[in-house]
């Protein structure tokens, strides 16, 4: 099961290139394209440039997406959804995002 938020997907991804030479993997990866989706799918939801989206949690098993968090609007977590699905790898969603005003 892959699990990040857009900001630890981007903190790793420059600690990453920062230590890469020296650092050897210390997690054995169950299923790897889990860890690609999940990693794609922070990308494209930090990409939208809304703050609360990039607090949402994804979550990846089996090739199963699920998105949780906490949103003011509802417009924002439609956002969320609709950017994750324009991922051609996302096959099943399950948004879990709750609004609360």
């Amino acid at each position: 099961m892959a699990n990040l938020t857009c900001l630890e997907h981007t903190k790793k991804t420059a600690d990453a290139s920062q230590s890469r030479a020296d650092a050897a993997p210390s997690v054995s990866i169950k299923n790897a394209a889990d860890v690609r989706l999940a990693a794609d799918v922070a990308d494209v939801l930090q990409n939208t440039g809304h703050r609360q989206v990039c607090r949402v949690r994804v979550t990846v098993s089996n090739g199963v997406v699920v998105l949780r968090g906490v949103v003011s609007r509802y417009y924002v977590k439609q956002l969320a959804q609709a950017a994750v699905l324009r991922l051609k790898a996302v096959e099943v969603l399950r948004n879990e995002i709750a609004v609360i005003q």
